[in-house]
């Protein structure tokens, strides 16, 4: 699916596994670039140019320090599951 997204940041909460990891690859097949947040990014690493940074999303400074060192982005995706 060609949805001209090439050249975007973007950032997927829950980009190590499952649903997210899914996601977190189409906007790279897009042509983004995609950093992620998960808590247990034990699967290889996305295929550039993607980043895992590893974090909690129940750990607030966690999440505000990801923030902080994005870039500006033009998508963000939450795909997590607490519990």
């Amino acid at each position: 699916m060609q949805l001209n997204l090439s050249g975007q940041q973007v950032a997927v909460f829950g980009a190590g596994h499952g649903i997210g990891r899914a996601i977190a690859s189409e906007f790279i097949n897009e042509g983004c670039h995609v950093t992620g947040f998960d808590r247990d990014p034990s699967s290889s690493p996305l295929t550039s140019p993607g980043d895992i940074v590893t974090g909690d999303v129940t750990a607030y400074d966690q999440v505000q320090a990801f923030a902080e060192s994005l870039p500006e982005v033009d998508h963000i995706v939450f795909s997590v599951g607490v519990g």
